[in-house]
């Protein structure tokens, strides 16, 4: 199910009441990246390397001090017109709903990918140093597959465009020992891509314009790519691509709600996801006429965040690696599988 955060404003005429001068504040979203690769790593009878490779990123978007916003509420009276508008924020100030009732996750899983690689590490013909690497691994693991985990966590518009990733601390000694095998992996941070505005006005009706004008950012989107190779030349092979959302590097746009109309009744609603992308966007008259816009955010899940969904994330990962586990044995040890 796809995270998403509402706007909906109700604009009718019943009377001469009047929306206090409030103005409300609330902030556009930034976004960052916590990924985690887990490499399983068996050597076969020919003492060559067998490593299971998972990627998992997963982007998290919280409250952007650097984008103060605000709502007028007062704007959208019209001198005779009763307006309705009720606004709710997330813990962190991003806004949340206006009239509208809505579930917010704050992670977004892009995806997980496997990748089975036999004897990737080697620069050349000689195969001498991996196998020497190898019966050492078997000297000490026998034929049991080992595992190591790699993560970072950073900004995703301020990360320089390589990074090391390094092993956490439970991994450290076999990823150290036996980087002949597992290799040096590194994350690459590709260049920054700005989508067009999703809702634009002509410049008469935005001069003319009486309303309340809301301020909204569709995020940018950057490829990440992760690599690995020997010691010292991290990119030599890739092993995972994809793209993350990036809500401080995104598109500034505005939308615009009018005024309450004399006569009849105006709907506005918007809808957007966790990182401030515009879902949906329709305006209507009492008429039923509408225009309703779509727009995709193509790539990205929702990743549940209550206690027993984080606990069966939990259980997933530990699964994944028993799997990558028993497969690498099969791989490596056939008659043992």
């Amino acid at each position: 199910m796809r995270n998403v955060a509402s706007i909906l404003a109700l604009i009718s005429m019943s009377g001469c009441a009047s929306t206090p001068p409030v103005t409300t504040h609330y902030y556009g979203a930034r976004s960052t990246l916590e990924l985690k690769m887990v490499r399983t790593l068996g050597c076969d009878a020919q003492n060559l390397p067998v490593i299971a490779t998972t990627v998992t990123p997963s982007v998290a978007h919280l409250a952007d001090p650097a984008q103060p916003r605000s709502i007028a509420f007062k704007g959208i009276d019209g001198s005779m017109a009763n307006s309705d508008i009720t606004m709710e924020l997330t813990a962190d100030g991003r806004l949340k709903s206006i009239n509208a009732t809505t579930t917010g996750q704050g992670e977004t899983i892009i995806k997980a990918a496997i990748k089975l690689a036999e004897a990737a590490l080697e620069g050349d013909d000689d195969k001498s140093p991996i196998i020497t690497a190898c019966k050492a691994f078997k000297a000490r693991f026998a034929d049991k597959p080992q595992t190591a985990a790699y993560v970072w966590a950073g900004s995703l518009s301020e990360a320089g465009p390589t990074i090391q990733l390094k092993p956490d601390p439970l991994s450290s000694d076999l990823a150290t020992d036996f980087i002949a095998l597992l290799g040096e992996p590194c994350l690459r941070l590709g260049a920054v891509e700005a989508p067009a505005s999703p809702a634009t006005v002509s410049p008469d009706y935005a001069a003319r314009f009486k309303g309340v004008i809301i301020e909204a950012r569709q995020p940018a989107r950057r490829e990440l790519a992760v690599s690995v190779g020997p010691k010292g030349s991290c990119e030599a092979n890739h092993l995972w691509t994809g793209y993350a959302s990036v809500a401080q590097s995104g598109t500034d746009y505005k939308l615009y709600v009018p005024k309450a109309a004399l006569f009849g009744k105006q709907v506005f609603a918007a809808s957007f996801d966790d990182a401030g992308g515009l879902i949906k966007l329709q305006y209507a008259k009492e008429s039923g006429a509408a225009n309703a816009i779509g727009v995709a955010q193509a790539g990205l899940e929702a990743l549940q965040t209550t206690p027993a969904e984080k606990l069966a994330a939990i259980k997933a990962e530990a699964d994944m690696i028993a799997a990558q586990e028993r497969l690498v044995k099969c791989r490596a040890t056939p008659d043992k599988c």
